[in-house]
């Protein structure tokens, strides 16, 4: 018996393509680099991210089994809103920390709801035992992004590089504290 490749199919891998990308990462480097960040601070920044998002990760998944999907869903959405209203509305490393916390409060209850969908589909066309091939065809469809677009697994970073690029500290040969937007990229006359 083969997998039905009906809209839902569809809509699922579409769904797993996109759920992954992170376009905005870079972005948020340069943002935080605008508003005076040192690296240091923005990595700072990221690592509570991740572990926010692993500490909070079965906390948000009992929450979610409790009320249900689409309130779930509508929660990360929410999170992920107020996350980044923060980081606009209040320029402060500690407004920071809490809008990243708020952004992994996200994440986590994004985390697993699909996955229940997913199978609640597959139940309703009485397929159940097709779920790990299923599932297997959806997770495809997050790998076809370059990797640099995609999510970091939990516990690896998913900043940008910045070493050898024009927004590495290394990169001026007069860097002092006061950092100047934009960075002046390396003179390229050989030292």
């Amino acid at each position: 018996m083969t997998i039905p490749k009906d809209l839902m199919y569809h809509k699922f891998r579409t769904y797993g393509f996109l759920k992954n990308l992170r376009f905005f990462d870079p972005f948020l480097v340069l943002f935080f680099r605008e508003m005076g960040l040192s690296f240091l601070e923005i990595g700072a920044l990221f690592s509570i991210r991740e572990v926010a998002t692993n500490l909070l990760e079965i906390p948000t998944g009992v929450i979610a089994d409790a009320y249900g999907r689409r309130k779930a869903m509508l929660a990360a959405f929410s999170f992920y809103l107020l996350s980044f209203a923060l980081f606009y509305l209040f320029p402060r490393f500690s407004i920071y920390v809490l809008a990243m916390v708020l952004y992994a409060f996200g994440e986590t209850f994004r985390s697993g709801t699909h996955k229940a969908m997913i199978l609640e589909y597959l139940r309703i066309k009485g397929i159940e035992e097709r779920k790990v091939e299923y599932y297997g065809h959806t997770r495809a469809a997050s790998q076809l992004a370059p990797p640099s677009l995609r999510s970091s697994p939990p516990g690896s970073s998913s900043m940008p590089e910045a070493t050898g690029s024009s927004f590495s500290p290394r990169s001026s040969p007069t860097s002092s504290s006061s950092s100047s937007w934009p960075p002046t990229p390396r003179s390229s006359t050989g030292c």
